[in-house]
């Protein structure tokens, strides 16, 4: 019976230790864009998250970034190429690749006692991660490539007490490294046209 315990508190402590990487910066709200600074379309084409995780957040990563590109006005619309039937012949295609790569290490000459034999009682776990996150962006219009490009953005958090279970200031750095990102990639396109 104690076994047992043990190796559920085990298991509990495990997962309740890791970094959620998908962490998308919430959609912005828009309205009807009135002055834009192109006046075609765009639509969001092939759109690719490298990653082992990938197929749990490749929509929120659309949409999230559909509705950035949306609110800096810099085409007339945009839209989701996989949701409409045809595109228009005169209209801007953006494709993005992301590939994002967290790396997480504990000094575990301090650690260890939180690992035995004080189980979440000893305060110092320090903990570090370094998350990069890589953008490339490529505009076309018809087969004619419009703009191209990489937008490179990386952050670093360290966190010294309880980190096997504080979490959120990682995550938090995650979403902000992401939002600046998809912000310079967007600015890059639109300086391009």
């Amino acid at each position: 019976m104690r076994l047992n315990v043990l190796l559920f508190l085990g298991i509990t402590l495990f997962f309740s230790c890791q970094i959620e990487i998908r962490q998308v910066p919430a959609p912005r709200e828009f309205g009807i864009p009135k002055v834009t600074k192109v006046k075609d379309p765009v639509f969001i084409g092939r759109f690719e998250i490298y990653s082992a995780d990938r197929i749990d957040y490749v929509r929120t990563w659309r949409a999230s970034f559909l509705s950035y590109v949306k609110s800096n006005r810099i085409f007339s619309d945009a839209f989701d190429a996989t949701k409409e039937k045809a595109i228009e012949p005169n209209a801007y295609i953006l494709d993005i690749n992301i590939s994002p790569k967290l790396n997480d290490t504990y000094n575990y000459w301090i650690t260890w006692p939180a690992i035995y034999p004080m189980s979440g009682y000893w305060p110092l776990q320090i903990r570090n991660a370094k998350y990069d996150v890589m953008i490339n962006y490529t505009l076309l219009k018809g087969t004619q490539v419009v703009a191209q490009g990489k937008v490179e953005e990386s952050a670093s958090e360290d966190v010294t007490f309880y980190g096997f279970y504080r979490t959120s200031s990682f995550e938090r750095m995650i979403e902000v490294t992401n939002l600046m990102a998809m912000e310079k990639c967007i600015k890059n396109i639109e300086s391009a046209l």
